[in-house]
């Protein structure tokens, strides 16, 4: 009996269940003008992941191509871009539509490497440093390409969350230590410099050589502030 109810239960969920816990995710990447990329999207209906459906990827209001999901909800299209700059990528499925960011750099571009945790939220009770951060960002994306590096549990950082916290909107990454580095490497991007948790600078010594944080550390230089990161910086 209390199997029977348990799947009657069930079914009914399945019929009434929110569309909020359905949904598509194109995610954000960065390389070099004529390195190729592959774009990635994710699915998933009732908070899990919807394989075996084709989503359709948007570049600039120009249409890539169809990609079908495998088991994990996730599919990939290759794309190599011909021309530098910030490109809008749109994923639409059924009626849901997503939107994320490719930054293609041009071999001579700066690009600076920002940790969320360890830069931007290391000191939650530290309102003046993030608010300096903020405008120290602003500064910098004048001179450098910014990419953000999230939390690896990901989905946290956002347009939303950016334009909340005053920050300028950059391509959002998955921080996954010195993998993360090897990754743009292996995509034509070798970051000018990074900014975040000691840990973090101890990953990416291999690939960057100007490395900043405002933990001690042995793997690169220490700044008391956003202000002392942005005259670090200065030409």
């Amino acid at each position: 009996m209390i199997g029977r109810v348990f799947w009657v239960l069930l079914a009914v969920l399945w019929v009434t269940a929110p569309e909020a816990d359905a949904g598509v995710r194109v995610s954000d990447r960065v390389t070099a003008v004529g390195w190729a990329v592959f774009l990635e999207v994710e699915t998933r209906r009732f908070g899990f992941p919807e394989g075996g459906t084709r989503v359709r990827l948007y570049l600039e209001d120009r249409a890539l191509g169809e990609i079908l999901t495998g088991a994990d909800g996730r599919g990939y299209l290759k794309y190599t871009p011909s021309a530098a700059g910030e490109l809008r990528l749109v994923a639409r499925w059924r009626d849901f539509q997503a939107s994320g960011r490719l930054l293609v750099l041009k071999p001579d571009e700066k690009a600076l490497v920002v940790e969320i945790e360890g830069a931007l939220r290391s000191h939650p009770l530290d309102r003046a440093l993030r608010e300096g951060g903020a405008a120290a960002l602003e500064t910098l994306s004048r001179r450098f390409r910014l990419i953000y590096l999230e939390s690896p549990l990901g989905a946290l950082v956002n347009e939303t969350w950016l334009t909340d916290s005053g920050l300028p909107q950059a391509v959002v990454l998955r921080n996954r230590g010195q993998a993360t580095f090897k990754h743009l490497a292996a995509h034509g991007v070798r970051p000018f410099a990074v900014v975040g948790s000691a840990g973090l600078l101890a990953a990416a010594k291999p690939h960057v050589e100007k490395r900043f944080s405002f933990e001690k550390t042995a793997d690169g230089q220490t700044v008391k502030n956003w202000p002392a990161l942005v005259e670090a910086l200065a030409p």
